[in-house]
């Protein structure tokens, strides 16, 4: 069985109402999803979400809550995130923390597996979404290789993103054979070029990453959870079009479920 979900964000331009969230999320679920990511935040009160999410017959993936909110509000984070029924929490970027410097690296490294350790005695999981900073070096090594080799691996799983992994000049499909026992999720995200200079976002499989290799490193890493996200791009203006793509191209690559 594979766990097909869209980020919100992807779509999150299509609303501005609380009353026109349940349309949308009619949409996405009309559209073979059947998990959706979201932030730690919501366009009524948590019953009333929790209710429109049985009443649109969706369920949560994971939660996308920065590192100082967990560390600051972790009693009502844990708590919506029981209410969502929802085991990942995955911390989106590092925010205002300061990463200058390898040992800014291994702070991030030490605060996030001591946020991770308190989420896992609550049954959570804690993720980190890798963009392309973290591929800057520092000396031999690069901040997403420090982050996750002074992090306990217990405590702290990678949500690889495949887009930034190659934006960052890394390879999709060996980060994810590195982070093989501990990535559970993954954001399939595509990268293309409309000129010679500028890449940008695409659906997956739109455009030009190792699309082969990426699935059979996830088959290797035997992940279940698969998330869309794309972000605003040329190749697919209409959000909800990159949505309906998106998940086809799911399909075709074989993780229908």
């Amino acid at each position: 069985m594979n766990n097909l979900g869209l980020a919100f964000y992807t779509v999150s331009g299509c609303v501005s109402k609380p009353e026109e969230y349940e349309g949308l999320y009619r949409k996405i679920r009309a559209m073979g999803y059947k998990f959706i990511e979201i932030g730690l935040s919501f366009p009524v009160p948590l019953p009333e979400y929790v209710k429109l999410l049985k009443d649109t017959d969706l369920k949560i993936m994971d939660v996308h809550i920065p590192l100082d909110v967990i560390k600051k509000d972790f009693a009502n984070s844990v708590k919506a995130m029981k209410a969502l029924e929802c085991k990942y929490v995955t911390i989106p970027h590092p925010g205002s923390f300061p990463l200058n410097n390898e040992d800014d690296w291994k702070k991030l490294a030490k605060e996030a597996t001591d946020a991770g350790k308190k989420l896992s005695e609550e049954g959570l999981i804690l993720q980190y979404h890798n963009h392309h900073l973290e591929f800057q070096k520092y000396g031999s090594r690069t901040g997403i290789d420090v982050l996750y080799s002074e992090s306990d691996p217990k405590y702290l799983k990678a949500q690889i993103d495949t887009h930034w992994v190659c934006r960052g000049g890394g390879s999709p499909a060996a980060w994810i054979l590195k982070m093989k026992g501990r990535i559970e999720q993954i954001h399939f995200k595509d990268t293309g070029l409309m000129d010679k200079s500028k890449p940008i976002f695409a659906v997956a499989g739109e455009g030009n990453l190792d699309w082969p290799g990426i699935l059979a490193a996830c088959r290797e890493c035997e992940i279940k959870n698969y998330v869309i996200e794309v972000d605003p791009n040329p190749y697919t203006p209409d959000p909800i079009k990159t949505a309906e793509i998106g998940y086809k191209n799911l399909l075709k690559m074989g993780l229908g479920d």
